[in-house]
């Protein structure tokens, strides 16, 4: 069985494309996202953002899925080293087992967002700490992962993402959309 290709790595210029309209979409929310961030915490969505828009996302699909119940998987993951939180991502999947990840890159497939890792992040794939995806469990993400925990998780800063986000998903985002 092939797998789906959902986006494209240029190293050199250390971008991503992505090839599907929802893809796309989630690049454009993360801008408006990162702006927010940005604007009230002076930091970003590639500086320990990840879990506040995974956390975003994952409400905003599972309010979603409650109507159209499509999906039946919605969690955050882990995307990383074995014994390290490197990056955490949405994992969606779907009623037909297709499984995709998303961040504020897009949606990606498994070798895609391991890859990303490797290649655009950097970070070190070897026989003994190799890039995995590992579930979330009560007890591995430490208090202050993220934007100084603190800050991230102010309910305010949260509701006008969420606010914001859940306008455009309205608009711009139909959950069909993802294949």
């Amino acid at each position: 069985m092939e797998i789906k290709k959902y986006q494209s790595i240029n190293i050199d210029e250390q971008t991503i494309k992505n090839h599907t309209k929802t893809g796309k979409k989630i690049q454009k929310l993360a801008a408006k996202v990162n702006e927010i961030i940005i604007e009230e915490h002076n930091c970003d969505l590639m500086n320990g953002g990840c879990l506040l828009f995974a956390e975003i996302l994952e409400e905003i699909y599972k309010k979603e899925n409650k109507k159209s119940n499509k999906y039946k998987k919605i969690e955050k993951v882990i995307v990383g080293r074995k014994d390290n939180i490197d990056h955490i991502v949405l994992k969606i999947i779907d009623k037909y087992n297709n499984i995709y990840y998303i961040d504020a890159d897009g949606i990606a497939n498994e070798e895609e967002v391991i890859d990303k890792m490797i290649f655009l992040e950097q970070l070190p794939n070897t026989e003994n700490n190799p890039i995995i995806i590992k579930k979330i469990g009560t007890n591995n993400i430490p208090e202050n992962y993220g934007i100084i925990n603190k800050k991230y998780n102010e309910e305010k800063t949260k509701e006008k993402i969420m606010k914001i986000l859940s306008n455009i998903f309205k608009k711009e985002i139909k959950i069909k959309q993802l294949k």
